[in-house]
């Protein structure tokens, strides 16, 4: 292959350099100038988009949970529950066994701070529901699971004393 001859070849001596400096600003010039004279042409032609504004996040639902989740509780005997409401400017909440506000002696009574106590008599279905409904929103309920075992009876929830006089002996049940 044969090399260019010289004076096809750009020679960027000090006058060539010089010269190659001011072709480039002028041309940087123009083109900075053109680019200004378009924006200035096209201003008001073109509306800028609009963005959406965030919308406001929703509030934070309310949320009944309850502590213990389950629980056995013998015949007559007595198991405390907490409830914990989150999301709610009133954290109080109405307790209730199977459906009942306060429950009842066959299935079981809870007291307004949470304790629940056991029938004396196994009841018939042996498990039972406990439930905390916000008073802020009565939509939201957490539940807890109570179950009563048949062969356990607290001593406490015996319908005759512990004790019985037969024949001249003293039998414990």
């Amino acid at each position: 292959m044969r090399p260019f001859p010289h004076d096809d070849r750009r020679d960027f001596s000090k006058k060539d350099s010089k010269r190659a400096w001011l072709e480039a600003l002028i041309l940087f010039a123009l083109v900075t100038s053109g680019l200004q004279g378009c924006a200035s042409l096209g201003a008001g032609l073109v509306t800028p988009i609009p963005r959406p504004t965030p919308s406001p996040s929703p509030p934070a639902s309310t949320a009944v949970t309850i502590m213990p989740a389950s629980a056995t509780v013998i015949l007559g005997n007595s198991q405390t529950f907490t409830a914990t409401v989150k999301n709610a400017s009133d954290a109080t909440v109405v307790w209730s066994v199977n459906g009942i506000a306060g429950g009842n002696p066959q299935i079981g009574t809870i007291s307004a701070s949470g304790v629940y106590t056991a029938p004396a008599d196994l009841p018939a279905p042996t498990a039972m529901q406990i439930s905390a409904t916000s008073v802020a929103d009565a939509t939201k309920l957490g539940k807890s699971q109570v179950t009563s075992p048949a062969i356990w009876r607290s001593p406490s929830a015996r319908r005759r004393p512990p004790w019985k006089l037969e024949r001249h002996r003293v039998f414990a049940f």
